[in-house]
């Protein structure tokens, strides 16, 4: 056999055992017990999390955090237990009835991505209480039980209430027109919809379902062969929030998505997803999912 037809064997054996196939079907349900494991593993550090803010106990903080714990949140980036910890120490004495709620969780995989009310507290000229909270999103990755690195972002209704420029009003607007822009290509159907929003070397992960796709072919590929398994998908855009990771602009939301479950009746998954972007194009997405709504429309088996 020539080596060239030898090469495009072996490329089409992979992309068909990794499913990604213009003619199969890449997806597959994720694991429950899985789904329900990554679940439980969120809710334990998120509530660690929320306590420990909600205590104003500083010597909770080895119980918690890593001792390399990275702090991103636009700003300067803080790394390790020192400089965190005296950030933390420094908002307790600011805020000292500062308490922290968790709203919702949403998982991928081993990542946990949680929504939090802050409240009393007042920034920007704006002080939020328990009716009108803070609303903050952390995407908190662990190491044996703890935080190690914990990305924070703000929804946008709450950077609107504090004070923010015509740039920061403009970057908000631009953020969520990408996000509602992903929302309705997402339930068009149209797979070439879906690509026109990502770079050309773009990466979409969903970790919850062990898929990965590399670069507008793939997710081409994988959008087809989506729309095919879901054709009733609709995707509609709940909570907008962004910041700035490591220097990357990121635009998140949170989604409802309704499906059919495997009854035929509709069913509702809720989702969050995280577009880092370059200019007006995706560059790495990544999906997140609440435990107990993939399990209820069987997207966990």
């Amino acid at each position: 056999m020539p080596k060239y037809q030898l090469s495009i064997l072996i490329i089409t054996l992979c992309l068909t055992a990794c499913g990604i196939s213009d003619s199969g079907n890449p997806w597959e349900p994720a694991s429950a017990p899985a789904v329900r494991e990554s679940g439980a593993r969120c809710e334990k550090i998120a509530a660690a999390h929320a306590e420990f803010w909600t205590a104003h106990g500083i010597e909770r903080f080895e119980g918690v955090y890593t001792q390399d714990i990275i702090h991103d949140d636009g700003g300067t980036l803080l790394e390790g237990a020192e400089d965190v910890s005296s950030m933390a120490g420094t908002v307790f004495m600011i805020f000292p009835q500062m308490q922290v709620q968790t709203k919702s969780l949403y998982v991928a995989d081993t990542e946990c991505l949680g929504v939090f009310a802050y409240f009393p507290l007042e920034l920007g000229g704006y002080e939020f209480t328990a009716d009108d909270p803070l609303i903050e999103i952390d995407l908190l990755r662990t190491r044996d039980e703890r935080i190690a690195y914990w990305g924070l972002f703000e929804s946008h209704d709450t950077q609107e209430k504090k004070f923010i420029d015509a740039e920061g009003f403009q970057q908000l607007e631009e953020d969520r027109s990408l996000l509602e822009s992903y929302a309705e290509a997402w339930s068009t159907k149209d797979a070439q919809s879906v690509v026109d929003l990502y770079a050309g070397e773009a990466i979409r992960e969903d970790l919850t379902f062990g898929e990965r796709q590399s670069g507008r072919e793939q997710i081409r590929i994988y959008g087809r062969a989506f729309f095919k398994r879901f054709p009733l998908i609709n995707w509609d855009l709940r909570m907008p929030f962004s910041n700035d990771l490591s220097g990357v602009h990121v635009a998140g939301g949170t989604f409802t998505i309704q499906s059919e479950d495997k009854d035929a009746q509709t069913c509702t998954i809720e989702a969050a997803v995280l577009l880092w972007t370059s200019g007006e194009k995706i560059v790495k997405e990544s999906v997140f999912y609440t435990a107990n709504s993939l399990v209820a429309c069987g997207w966990a088996q």
